[in-house]
């Protein structure tokens, strides 16, 4: 595999070159490559060595978000940078900005999200596309078991913290040669999609939701169930706005639009089937942004979803009933969506075990 040019731009967007930013170390003698986190992490887990990527890809959201933020700094009181938690422990908060108008992100959810950007990426790429695209390709069980295994870790962060075993799966942090590709490709979604997520909490605050919160709070009430599905709404579209406005080629609006996939996708397996009071139920959501790109009926983000779902719903023991031929993702996607709707349906007050 070809050498990534040293005093080329670095893989990850940050404009700097690849030596000065994320050049791995590799010990002599060694079958593996490193990474190393920034000097003043607090980390533990191994997306700490992403820390400073995804500061930058927030401030360089689009061209002029830069100094959009420098102004929420002097005149809105936001607080400048991101917090971040790192703790050993289950995942407790998605990703919020709190009442001193702080972003904070958990590095657990984190993990969590790379980990879901990799297995859907590469349980699409290897087992479902490649296979139809080239012929002698055959879909490896053990593989595609290991990735779910994988995968199940990610989920389990919800309820229990274990720890990431790096010499056991892939990580961020340290690899081998012959994962880089993969590596590299899951960073770059996972940038895009930690960026989603931010996005969408900066624009409670823009869009002055967060505000609204305060003051109902300090009024001694609370927002109604259909007015927070309608802010979680707004938010979505605002920061698939704010993420897309200014793609310069087709290349970064299609790893933008994968990441923005990969971050809602991320949503969906932290909930439940079942209709939701406050919040839009994440199916929708999903939908909404896909909806909101405006893709086409053959475009490969339709399968991504398609199978972010497909396997949210096994997770949840649940079945559906698919056609073996479908014409487009597009259309696979759909009837996955219509089967939601009937399990829905058909379990109501469903709490899965």
């Amino acid at each position: 595999m070809p050498k990534h040019p040293r005093n080329a731009k670095c893989w990850c967007g940050s404009n700097l070159k690849y030596k000065k930013c994320c050049l791995p170390e590799v010990e002599p003698n060694s079958k593996y490559i490193f990474r190393q986190a920034p000097a003043d992490s607090k980390g533990t887990q191994p997306v700490k060595v992403l820390e400073n990527n995804i500061l930058w890809y927030f401030q360089q959201t689009h061209k002029d978000f830069t100094i959009r933020l420098k102004k929420d700094i002097e005149k809105a009181d936001l607080k400048p940078g991101i917090k971040y938690i790192n703790e050993e422990s289950k995942i407790r908060e998605i990703a919020y900005i709190n009442s001193n108008k702080q972003i904070h992100l958990q590095e657990t959810f984190l993990s969590y999200i790379w980990i879901v950007s990799y297995c859907l990426m590469t349980i699409f790429d290897e087992h479902i596309l490649l296979p139809r695209l080239k012929n002698g390709v055959t879909n490896d069980p053990k593989r595609l078991a290991y990735k779910m295994d994988f995968l199940r870790h990610a989920v389990s962060l919800i309820s229990k913290y274990t720890p990431w075993d790096i010499d056991y799966f892939p990580n961020p942090e340290k690899y081998t040669f012959d994962q880089k590709a993969n590596i590299e490709k899951t960073n770059s979604i996972f940038l895009r999609a930690v960026n989603f997520v931010l996005c969408h909490e900066y624009s409670h605050f823009s869009l002055g939701h967060s505000d609204k919160a305060i003051e109902l709070m300090i009024a001694g009430r609370q927002i109604t169930d259909e007015e927070n599905k309608i802010d979680e709404i707004d938010a979505d579209y605002n920061a698939i706005r704010l993420m897309i406005s200014t793609a310069k080629t087709k290349k970064i609006r299609k790893n933008i639009e994968y990441g923005i996939i990969s971050g809602i996708a991320s949503l969906i397996f932290i909930d439940k089937i079942g209709k939701k009071d406050n919040y839009p139920d994440p199916e929708i959501r999903l939908k909404n942004a896909l909806e909101n790109l405006k893709l086409k009926d053959d475009d490969l983000h339709w399968g991504l979803a398609s199978l972010a779902l497909k396997i949210w719903v096994d997770f949840q023991k649940e079945s559906i009933t698919l056609p073996e031929v479908v014409d487009t993702y597009k259309e696979c996607f759909y009837l996955i969506i219509k089967e939601i709707n009937e399990i829905k349906e058909g379990n109501i007050g469903y709490e899965p075990v």
